[in-house]
């Protein structure tokens, strides 16, 4: 914590290490310390951190509200309520899945949902 006069301020850090195609460390690390008060500026760096290392951002970071950003509850909520019973099981479209879309070494009872209960 860093104080400045009556405000404190926080100390932020952040790090990029790379790492070579073996997933080794190359020792290439970008990194950017700096304080901050308040979340816009947070913000900001961390943009600026990004461009930093490599990423081609378009826009601008910032928060949005969840109702901005999902709608009202009512808006996204279904019109009636789903059951279990209602989705479908691969049994429903047996056409659709042959012994090729299973997982290598499981049973053709893979998907049976209904005996696997």
């Amino acid at each position: 914590m860093v104080t400045t006069g009556a405000r404190l301020m926080t100390k932020y850090t952040f790090i990029a290490e790379h790492e070579d195609v073996y997933g080794n460390l190359s020792g290439h690390k970008v990194s950017t310390e700096f304080t901050a008060d308040h979340i816009s500026t947070v913000i900001e760096n961390f943009q600026m951190f990004l461009n930093g290392v490599g990423f081609q951002t378009q826009g601008t970071l910032d928060f949005i509200p969840d109702e901005e950003y999902y709608g009202t509850q009512t808006e996204w909520e279904p019109e009636e309520e789903w059951t279990t019973e209602e989705w479908a099981t691969p049994q429903d479209y047996p056409e659709l899945y042959d012994e090729q879309d299973l997982p290598m070494g499981r049973s053709k009872h893979y998907f049976d949902t209904e005996r696997n209960k």
